[in-house]
C-alpha cells in the first residue's frame, strides 16, 4: 500500500494565486463566496465556493487572511477566469486585486521537513498547525507564506512564494530527499476526497453535492451570488447525488466509469488510482441518493465497487 507519511517534497508547481487588500477587500470577497470570510482573523483560513446566479459552482478555492490581505489559492488552470470574474465586479471598492500567478509558485512539504532539512530550519517557527491556518515569513529577503490544507493530506504544508525564491529553495534540497510524484499526489488527493474541477465536478454542480458543507459553506452569512439556490437546497435537507469514495478491484479501463442498474445510471467514478503492491483501486465520483451510503456495493459481480466515506479509510 502507498504510504501517506513518508517525508517528501514536491517540485515547484504552478498555482492560481490572488491577493486582495484594502478597506473593502473583505466585504467585496464576502459577496462572492459561500463561507463567512469576514470573520477570519489574521492567520486564519478556510475553503469556499464561488457560484453563479443559479447556485452552480464556478470556483472552489482556499483563502486566508494574512498581513492585512486576503490570499486566494486554487488550481493553476483557472487563473485567467478567476481574476476576470472578480475584476468584472470591481467598481468603486477601495481595494487592490493582484494576480500573482505568473510570478509565484507552490512547493509541497510532506511529513516533517523542518527538523530534517537545514534549508527549512528558518521556516520551522512559522509552520502553521491547525488546518487552513497560514503564516508568513521572510526567505531570501522576500515574503513567502505557508498554509496547511487538506488537499493532499493532513501532513502537508503548502509553501507559496516568488518563483525565483521557490525555485532556489527547491534546488537546494538534497537529492536524497524523495520528490513526490504526480501519481502520488493524485493518490493522496483521492484519499482526501478533494474534488478536481473539470474532472470530478463541472459548471452544473451545486456546492452541497460535494459534501463539504461543514468546511466550505456558511448558512448564516449575508447575501452572496447563488445563495438562494444553496439556501433552498439546505431547507429541503437532501441532495439527489453526492461525491463519495469508491473501492474496487483491478484498474478501470476508462474514466469516467459509469455504473448502471436496470439501465439507470446510479454512480460515476471520475478519478481513480491503484494502490501500489495491491490489486485494488480507489476512486472519487458521484453516487445517486439511493446508493451513496458507505458500504453500498455497486456494479456487476465481475467488477464490484463499494462506496466509502470521505476521506477514504486506508487502515482496512
Amino acid at each position: 500500500m502507498t504510504t501517506l507519511h513518508t517525508f517528501q517534497c514536491s517540485l515547484p508547481r504552478p498555482v492560481t494565486l490572488l491577493r486582495v487588500a484594502g478597506k473593502d477587500a473583505g466585504k467585496f470577497l464576502h459577496n462572492f463566496c459561500t463561507n463567512h470570510i469576514e470573520r477570519l482573523r489574521n492567520g486564519e483560513g478556510c475553503e469556499a465556493f464561488a457560484c453563479d446566479a443559479k447556485g452552480r459552482i464556478l470556483f472552489h478555492w482556499t483563502l486566508t487572511f494574512l498581513d492585512q490581505a486576503y490570499w486566494i489559492a486554487t488550481a493553476a488552470d483557472v487563473q485567467d477566469r478567476l481574476f476576470a470574474h472578480l475584476d468584472r465586479y470591481h467598481f468603486r471598492e477601495e481595494l487592490t486585486l493582484e494576480d500573482l500567478s505568473p510570478n509565484w509558485s507552490e512547493l509541497l512539504l510532506l511529513g516533517d521537513p523542518f527538523d530534517s532539512l537545514p534549508q527549512l530550519t528558518s521556516l520551522q517557527a512559522s509552520a502553521p498547525a491547525p488546518m487552513y491556518a497560514a503564516t508568513s515569513t521572510q526567505l531570501q529577503g522576500e515574503t513567502i507564506y505557508l498554509q496547511r490544507l487538506p488537499i493532499f493530506g493532513v501532513d502537508v504544508v503548502h509553501l507559496y512564494g516568488p518563483r525565483k525564491v521557490i525555485g532556489e529553495l527547491s534546488a537546494s534540497i538534497p537529492d536524497s530527499i524523495v520528490r513526490v510524484t504526480d501519481e502520488e499526489l493524485e493518490f493522496r488527493r483521492i484519499v482526501m476526497g478533494w474534488p478536481k474541477q473539470k474532472t470530478d465536478f463541472d459548471d452544473k454542480t451545486i456546492p452541497q453535492e460535494l459534501g463539504r458543507n461543514d468546511v466550505a459553506i456558511s448558512f448564516n452569512k449575508g447575501c452572496y451570488i447563488g445563495q438562494e439556490t444553496v439556501a433552498r437546497l439546505d431547507a429541503l435537507g437532501q441532495v439527489q447525488r453526492k461525491l463519495v469514495g469508491f473501492r474496487f478491484e483491478n484498474a478501470l479501463s476508462e474514466l469516467p466509469w459509469v455504473i448502471k442498474q436496470d439501465d439507470k445510471e446510479i454512480a460515476t467514478i471520475t478519478s481513480a488510482a491503484v494502490l501500489l503492491g495491491a490489486n485494488q483501486g480507489i476512486g472519487l465520483g458521484f453516487a445517486r441518493r439511493s446508493h451513496f451510503e458507505a458500504g453500498t456495493r455497486l456494479g456487476p459481480s465481475e467488477h464490484p465497487v463499494t462506496v466509502t466515506s470521505l476521506p477514504i479509510p486506508m487502515n482496512d
